[in-house]
């Protein structure tokens, strides 16, 4: 059944009913839950949801103790002089206090009287900005959910007049949709709510007025569906609104899912982006769970919520436990710090969804933790480009600054990214891939969006030490971000000059050149106590600038010491001389002490507890001029204090250091350099006593450069005594404890020593690989080489080359199995490898620029490579790393049959196959060149009677599988461990982080966050296909064996294919 087709039917079932008296009583309520479902409500609320319901209690007598301040004022100019959103917020809840309250006959009439008010006024605008619909919008959802909920209770009159004004505004509201900019765009907290609001008035006009309401709903449920289908392409499930303006718009989704399952049985609570958003919400949060990490107007955490996200989310879409415990943890910290007026949400914000936090959750899903939830976390958001590590912790009461508990707490966060997340931006910048989407950036607006790129937070022991500045004008120095000058196109803070789209109100989205900006978070992993990120963003300045890098690299020493590294690189004539860098705190001022006794540092005055800041030039004499301040602005009654240190630029490089320490730390030796030149800089730093020798990469983009300056891979390197961390190759996901990768011999009875098991020892290996390597990739076809193109293809660190891309419809099974070259192929081959080994844009004269100095990655399209990698492994010796991805036969199997069904020329190709075996027509007729595997199955073959098509296919698809994936791994047996790999192509789909990462440690080069963005957005997004097939990449294709298959033919495909799938660990049958 078509989508159209179920919102007419469910339509029609709204209004199937004619208005006799009796019937209409059965009309609501109906939104969330009908007249049956109401004692158990009550039941709910005097026992599981007991806590909720105290809390919509109390919000009620509070509305009634203080009526005429809560209530709609009857004069329009008294309702429109200030936004007027709390009016509809706070009536839904009042309104639900009167469903599970019924007996409380005051809190009714004062609900009616709230309705009366706003039936009375003659629109529900604001005057200073009366063509801004969301206000109106939050009037009409409060407006429309009252009236379902106190139909019963409202008189004939009452009905009629509040159903005129629901179906006015609806109207209002739907025809304004054609005509101003959200009913056009996508992704914006304006967008959900507007939409969201014709929903709930349709349904509620629909339901009396099938012809009126009908149009109405179908448009706010596509263009609601059409949200929720981009929002998928948003795979690491963030919003580029940020975190309040986030639960703003989730506000609106999560009710838009629920109310799409109930009336139209729309399921999309599969949806790949709500998948991941729980994760958002967590890692988000601060240690203590009253402040969130603030990039994008934001105030100190959410705008709405989100306590009834969180248990929507675990209801509908996790099923973990992990929603409702983060839930609990938030609503706890909100009674403690209720009377803390910084940390509070307007009271009506959270009225406004204690009733879908009643409805939505569930409590036969048991609160759960994370594993080892006192243990800090580093989460990459790959689409926004932002890092944090500590999120989600607690803060016990009995914490102090001294305890190794209170240590563990520290929060630190990096953003770095392109305007919008990159899902969205690649959309703007490139082809459309819907149809109904606006070309270029018009049906967008990431208009809260800050200019801070390269931005930081830091809490050591969970107090914010360097904060953003939430809700201020687009200045790119009311960020934790850097300015440079002198400028003469700066058009707000001449000399100066910050990144582009600054200067407003709002970003200025308006133009390509800010959906051009680049910035990329490069690398970040952690070790121990310590951490390290970095991102490059000279994108985000005019290149007029002479900006060639502009590359900064946070590393945590320990939880309460954090050294930040500034690496600025000019262009010769470069206009800009100068760079300002700026850090705040909202709330404490920074005193500097400039005493030419004592070392130049600032302070900043916590509860009694002094932070420091130190700052140096590395490599050069130049002195840096230290200035802190205050700004405030009547805009949102914004004000913050700052640290401003301006800094003249050499020549060709800067480098800046600046040194955080929380309370009770103290530096012995500023940073200052040792060694400083074109590949990095290496400088030393002494803190408590301890002494750090930091290394860092800043020709980030050249791996053969990291290789020579680190001895390896990676980005970083700091050495503490004799201690040496790497960082850059230990990136880990939670939740994904087996090992993915096999070495050929892992499980069997093969002659080389079995892959080190644990984590930490494959750490090591990985550690101790310092040869840049040469990646070759290849699998059956069908089997999801393919995937790790996008690990590989536009990387800063490799060049990525196919070969062997034949135009057969199937296997050659001739060349499949064939071992050796012959001596015209060996030599062209070996020339072309050692070629691409050492000098690659000398065989490939067309690779770019850039690419001359990254590494190759080849994918090998035949799989007969896969049998001649020991060959290969001489030419490109201990560089080769080599890769195999394959498939669980059934899957396999299965994927072949469904193309052959509908492919006559794949039927004709496979019959030609199965010939060619069974009667060894091949050429070549030395069989000694043949893997022993090939002749084993043609005498299988030869012996089989079956004449049942399908399943002669399914025994020869079987039997291919088995004898090349058997050869692929007799013939690299004793290869050494470090030079192959296999993956599970369903690794690959169903723990695709974990997967790259390990993969990335093997490998000896780390995958950016771009690169783990690439595979997720394949992965996850189902708009991908594998190879030619028709099949879509994506966790459906899994398992989809298991409902296509016959059980006679599953059990004979584990039975031929059962030992080299326990190799590989596939699952079988007890």
């Amino acid at each position: 059944m078509s989508f159209s087709s179920r919102i007419v039917l469910a339509l029609v079932a709204i209004v199937s009913h004619k208005a006799s008296s009796n019937d209409l009583e059965q009309l609501h309520p109906f939104l969330f839950f009908n007249e049956n479902d109401i004692p158990n409500l009550h039941e709910r609320a005097r026992t599981t949801h007991a806590e909720i319901s105290q809390r919509i209690y109390l919000a009620s007598q509070e509305i009634k103790h203080r009526p005429e301040y809560y209530l709609p004022p009857k004069e329009w100019k008294i309702f429109s002089s200030a936004w007027n959103e709390e009016y509809g917020n706070h009536l839904t809840a009042l309104a639900f206090h009167c469903v599970l309250n019924p007996q409380d006959i005051n809190a009714t009439e004062l609900a009616i009287l709230f309705m009366e008010r706003l039936s009375n006024l003659p629109n529900w605008r604001v005057a200073a900005s009366f063509h801004d619909d969301v206000p109106v919008a939050h009037s009409l959802t409060g407006m429309a959910t009252a009236y379902d909920f106190l139909y019963t209770r409202l008189n004939d009159a009452q009905r009629a007049r509040f159903l005129g004004n629901i179906t006015a505004v609806t109207k209002e509201l739907y025809e304004r949709s054609f005509k101003l900019w959200w009913g056009s765009t996508y992704l914006q907290n304006h967008v959900a709510t507007n939409y969201m609001a014709i929903f709930n008035g349709a349904l509620i006009v629909a339901r009396h007025k099938f012809l009126e309401g009908e149009k109405w709903l179908s448009r706010a449920h596509l263009m609601l569906s059409r949200n929720l289908e981009l929002f998928n392409f948003i795979v690491d499930g963030s919003n580029n609104e940020g975190v309040a303006y986030g639960t703003y718009t989730t506000r609106s989704l999560t009710q838009y899912v629920f109310l799409a399952l109930r009336h139209f049985r729309v399921d999309v609570t599969q949806s790949p982006w709500l998948k991941e958003h729980a994760s958002f919400l967590y890692h988000t949060v601060l240690p203590g769970f009253k402040e969130t990490v603030g990039y994008g107007d934001s105030n100190r955490n959410w705008f709405y919520g989100p306590e009834s996200q969180l248990v929507f989310l675990d209801n509908y879409v996790l099923r973990n436990g992990l929603g409702n415990w983060l839930a609990r943890q938030i609503r706890e910290r909100k009674v403690q710090i209720a009377k803390v007026k910084v940390y509070n949400q307007a009271a009506s914000q959270q009225r406004s969804m204690l009733h879908t936090e009643f409805l939505l959750y569930n409590p036969d899903i048991q609160e759960r933790a994370l594993p080892n939830p006192s243990l800090p976390r580093l989460h990459v958001f790959s689409d926004w480009g932002v890092v944090t590590y500590g999120g989600g912790l607690d803060i016990s009461p009995g914490d102090n600054l001294a305890s190794p508990w209170g240590k563990k707490r520290t929060f630190l966060s990096f953003k770095c990214g392109v305007l919008h997340g990159r899902a969205i931006n690649s959309l703007v910048r490139t082809k459309r891939v819907r149809s109904w989407l606006p070309q270029g950036w018009r049906g967008f607006n990431p208009g809260h969006e800050q200019p801070d790129q390269g931005s930081f937070v830091f809490a050591p022991n969970g107090v914010p030490f360097i904060t953003e500045t939430y809700y201020a004008y687009k200045y790119t120095f009311l960020n934790n971000a850097l300015v440079f000058g002198p400028s003469q196109k700066s058009s707000c803070y001449e000399p100066f000059e910050g990144q582009i789209g600054e200067c407003n109100k709002w970003i200025n989205f308006r133009t390509m050149e800010a959906w051009r900006a680049e910035g990329d978070v490069i690398s970040a992993s952690s070790e121990d106590d310590m951490v390290f990120m970095s991102g490059e963003m000279s994108g985000w300045y005019r290149q007029e600038l002479g900006l060639l890098s502009v590359y900064r690299s946070l590393i945590m020493l320990n939880p309460s010491s954090l050294l930040v590294v500034d690496h600025i690189e000019r262009k010769i004539g470069s206009q800009a001389s100068v760079m300002s860098a700026f850090f705040h705190n909202v709330d404490h001022p920074f005193i500097v002490n400039a005493n030419m006794s004592t070392t130049p540092h600032a302070i900043v005055s916590i509860e009694g507890l002094l932070n420091r800041v130190y700052w140096s030039n590395l490599g050069t004499d130049q002195k840096s001029f230290a200035n802190s301040t205050s700004y405030s602005s009547s805009f949102h009654s914004f004000r913050t204090h700052y640290l401003n240190i301006t800094t003249p630029l050499n020549v060709r490089y800067t480098r800046t250091a600046y040194l955080f320490l929380g309370p009770g730390h103290k530096v012995d030796q500023l940073p200052q350099i040792v060694t400083g030149h074109d590949h990095g800089v290496k400088l030393s730093v002494t803190v408590n006593g301890v002494g750090y020798n930091v290394s860092i990469a800043t020709k980030h983009n050249e791996p053969y450069s990291r290789y020579k300056f680190l001895d390896f891979g990676g980005y970083c390197k700091v050495e503490i005594g004799k201690k040496t961390l790497r960082f850059g190759l230990d990136v880990m996901s939670f939740g994904e404890e087996k090992d993915l990768i096999l070495s050929p011999n892992e499980g069997c009875d093969f002659k080389i020593p079995t892959m080190l098991r644990n984590s930490r020892a494959g750490r090591v290996l990985s550690e101790s690989v310092e040869t840049p390597p040469f990646v070759l990739f290849t699998s059956l076809p069908l089997a999801g080489s393919e995937i790790l193109r996008h690990l590989f293809k536009n990387s800063s660190n490799f060049f990525y080359v196919e070969v062997g891309r034949g135009a057969s419809k199937f296997l050659d099974p001739c060349s499949t199995f064939h071992r050796f070259h012959l001596s015209s192929e060996a030599l062209r081959d070996r020339k072309w490898f050692r070629g691409l080994a050492k000098d690659p844009k000398r065989v490939l004269p067309k690779l770019p620029k850039k690419l001359h100095k990254a590494l190759p990655a080849v994918r090998l399209s035949d799989p007969a490579w896969g049998l001649k990698f020991s060959w290969l492994s001489k030419i490109v010796k201990e560089r080769m790393r080599a890769i195999v991805v394959v498939r669980d036969p059934r899957g396999w199997v299965n994927a072949w049959l469904r193309e052959i069904r509908v492919d006559a020329k794949l039927r004709t190709s496979v019959r030609t196959a199965f010939d060619t075996i069974k009667a060894l027509r091949c050429a070549e007729t030395n069989m000694s060149n043949f893997a022993p595997e090939f002749l084993e199955m043609q005498q299988v073959l030869k012996e089989h009677n079956d004449k049942n098509e399908k399943e002669t296919l399914v025994h020869f698809l079987a039997y291919l599988w088995l004898a090349q994936t058997q050869a692929v791994l007799h013939a690299n047996a004793h290869l050494q461990m470090g030079g192959i790999r296999f993956v599970q192509i369903e690794d690959l789909i169903l723990k695709p982080r974990k997967t790259a990462e390990e993969l990335s440690r093997f490998v000896g080069v780390p995958f950016s966050p771009a690169a783990e963005h690439r595979l997720l957005t394949v992965v996850k997004t189902e708009e991908f296909g594998l190879g030619s097939s028709r099949e879509l990449i994506g966790s459906r294709m899994v398992k989809a064996w298991e409902q296509e298959l016959s059980a006679s033919d599953i059990s004979r495909i584990e039975e031929i294919c059962s030992e080299v799938m326990k190799i590989l660990r596939y699952d079988l049958p007890d």
